[in-house]
């Protein structure tokens, strides 16, 4: 029996379950829903949400196969792509979160394990994203009008904890870790400001060190410019944020994000010692 799970996009977003396929529950906010619903033109709605998705994020969801055939899906976005959201009373999602909008194992299926599969995967995704975390709206009853909300009870038991409670729809977040089995060897990072100012010019930075898998690190970049700027990646901060451009590991395999295309010859990281940084 094989598993392979695949990218939700316009060429399989068929492959949903058929109810799944035609819900716009969280697509679109209470009322256009009702009139989408009214007009029978909920299955167009659904695949022009994903398509801006697509366009605008990128893919939107995980789509797990047994042997080729669809065995359940995971959708989920940033808040600000998902107008169903701002609905619920314990809105709104953290900042450094996506929402995982719903999920569901055909029933054929059900207790083989591909929840988990699902939820390891978007936590990669996610992860490769820059975000810190997965944060759901769980429902504590369940009833025919709210299957498209995620149980509490299933996203307790995949990890997930409680971060903001209510008697019927509890928030609930998932921390996100690198757990990969790869040693960092260097990386190239830029800080965006919130405002960019006119004669601002952007500068990325490169940093060679070696960090190991769940391994933790700080940089001190010295420089004979002002103004200077202590920043952390991993901390909110209303001046701006620090982008990671890429990644080089040890294996020599590198991971670029997306839209970013520098070329950094290989000696230039080869000369520093670990621990520096370099201006480029």
């Amino acid at each position: 029996m094989s598993r392979r799970v695949a990218n939700i996009t316009l060429d399989n977003i068929d492959d949903l379950p058929q109810r799944c396929r035609r819900c716009v529950f969280w697509e679109l906010d209470p009322v256009a829903r009702s009139r989408a619903e009214e007009a029978g033109g909920t299955d167009i709605e659904k695949e022009a949400w994903v398509s801006t998705a697509l366009l605008e994020w990128g893919s939107c969801g995980k789509i797990v196969y047994v042997d080729n055939v669809p065995a359940g899906f995971a959708m989920y976005a940033p808040p600000a792509h998902v107008p169903r959201s701002i609905a619920f009373p314990t809105s709104p999602v953290s900042p450094d979160a996506v929402l995982l909008m719903t999920a569901k194992i055909v029933d054929e299926f059900a207790g083989q394990g591909l929840g988990r599969v699902l939820i390891q995967a978007m936590v990669k995704d996610v992860l490769r994203r820059g975000y810190r975390a997965i944060e759901a709206f769980g429902d504590l009853r369940q009833d025919e009008g709210t299957k498209c909300v995620v149980p509490a009870d299933y996203l307790l038991a995949v990890g997930f904890k409680t971060v903001r409670p209510h008697r019927r729809w509890p928030r609930l977040r998932l921390e996100v870790k690198n757990v990969g089995e790869n040693t960092v060897k260097s990386i190239v990072w830029e800080f965006q400001p919130t405002v960019q100012t006119a004669d601002q010019e952007l500068k990325q930075y490169i940093c060679k060190i070696k960090a190991k898998p769940k391994e933790s690190k700080a940089f001190e970049l010295m420089s004979p410019f002002a103004p200077v700027k202590v920043v952390s990646a991993d901390k909110k901060d209303q001046e701006g944020k620090v982008v990671i451009n890429r990644i080089e590991y040890a294996d020599g395999s590198v991971w670029k994000r997306k839209g970013w295309s520098v070329l950094i010859p290989a000696e230039m990281t080869d000369q520093m010692g670990n621990g520096k940084c370099m201006l480029f």
